[in-house]
């Protein structure tokens, strides 16, 4: 509600948005699908995109067009998949 109205948002202040998030809590919203790019990825093309990149990507993301996502990857870390490794030690124990 409060993204600027030239990228399909309301152009509403944050109040609004406060006040419509209270309001909304007794419903059920399907909102899950939408909380990276809403909460995070607009919000960072808002505040640093170009007028370019605004166009093309808020828009689609207001409209539940495009569904954005996070993905990690530190590698040797634990949560890089992809360099995932395993070994196996064998310590005489027989297996049934």
């Amino acid at each position: 509600m409060s993204w600027p109205s030239e990228y399909g948002g309301r152009g509403l202040g944050i109040r609004e948005q406060i006040a419509f998030n209270i309001a909304s809590l007794d419903y059920d919203l399907p909102l899950a699908p939408y909380i990276i790019g809403l909460g995070m990825c607009g919000p960072t093309i808002l505040a640093v995109g170009t007028d370019e990149q605004k166009e093309r990507y808020v828009r689609p993301m207001l409209r539940g067009e495009e569904i954005w996502c996070q993905m990690f990857s530190e590698p040797g870390a634990g949560s890089d998949v992809a360099g995932l490794t395993t070994r196996a030690v064998l310590d005489g124990t027989p297996t049934s």
